[in-house]
């Protein structure tokens, strides 16, 4: 029982350290592309740094003219928290990879969109928004649109369109390659905190490792 206790306090500790004392990059697990399937950045606390996220643009595939197998890519929603209006930016770090960009608040309302900022890169720099909050952050590759649901293009529309319902795209593609990004931050924290239920799942699941790994040893 001592083995599980120490070893379930260092994985809460290491987690808590590297996460709450440390700017945090969140990893793409299964983002969805619209608010109620947006994945939520978690840390150890609200005031954790979000520096970055990386993930993947996964492509579903579509027959065109029921001849051609094309590929539709993905867009990947992600809530975040703005602490700091004047100094929140987010930029797509790979310069070769045609992505796009785009900010919605709390109600999916459009905010901010950038589809070839630099270069091929979408980006927001410093002092493109004015106020903090929470809000949904959006990447894609370029040539995305953002429709509310009356099918208009919330970014051509302005203040008139609805919040984000559906996407819709200029291209489709031969590959079904994913395409990997990494967008960096500046001003922004994560937008929850885990529930304990999830650490305590955590830490039962590490312990039933241990037990098994100890039920192995002693029937060797």
């Amino acid at each position: 029982m001592k083995c599980l206790s120490v070893a379930a306090a260092a994985c809460l500790a290491a987690l808590s350290f590297s996460q709450g004392a440390h700017a945090l990059t969140w990893a793409e697990i299964d983002a969805g592309d619209l608010l109620d399937t947006a994945e939520i950045t978690t840390g150890a606390s609200l005031s954790t740094p979000l520096s970055g996220i990386t993930g993947f643009l996964r492509s579903t595939p579509f027959m065109e003219n029921g001849t051609d197998s094309r590929f539709v890519y993905q867009v990947d929603l992600f809530r975040i928290q703005v602490n700091s209006a004047a100094d929140f930016s987010a930029t797509v770090q790979d310069p070769q990879l045609d992505s796009a960009l785009f900010l919605f608040d709390a109600t999916g309302h459009g905010v901010l969109a950038s589809d070839d900022a630099i270069g091929l890169s979408g980006a927001f720099a410093k002092g493109s928004l004015t106020q903090g909050g929470t809000y949904y952050l959006g990447v894609s590759l370029g040539g995305y649109h953002a429709l509310d649901g009356n099918g208009n293009d919330i970014f051509a529309s302005g203040a008139s369109s609805g919040p984000v319902a559906s996407w819709s795209y200029d291209f489709s593609s031969f590959t079904e390659t994913a395409q990997s990004y990494a967008i960096s931050l500046t001003g922004a924290t994560v937008a929850a905190v885990p529930e304990p239920g999830a650490a305590l799942m955590m830490v039962a699941g590490l312990a039933g490792l241990v037990a098994f790994q100890r039920r192995r040893r002693t029937a060797a």
